[in-house]
């Protein structure tokens, strides 16, 4: 059990399309394993603004910076999910 906090591990959820639907922005800081991430297009789909991994996105035409935000660190992801915030565009 990880405990840190301001972290809410939700772990698994009922709907994942009305829990995807409560929240703007899209995290998934995926540093290992492989395939598609489904859960990544449906947040697309859903309009979500996605912050992933490289490793995360692979599979997915996404573009950083147009469709995407690609983070490969703590600190790229502390960045993005940072200006998300501050930026409504």
């Amino acid at each position: 059990n990880i405990s840190k906090p301001g972290v809410k591990i939700h772990g698994e959820v009922p709907n994942a399309i009305d829990f995807i639907n409560q929240h703007s922005i899209m995290i998934v800081p995926l540093f290992s394993g492989s395939g598609m991430r489904v859960k990544i297009l449906e947040g697309m789909a859903l309009g979500k603004v996605v912050v992933s991994t490289e490793l995360g996105l692979e599979g997915i035409d996404a573009k950083d910076g147009e469709e995407v935000l690609v983070s490969n660190s703590a600190e790229g992801f502390i960045y993005n999910i940072s200006h998300i915030l501050q930026n409504d565009n």
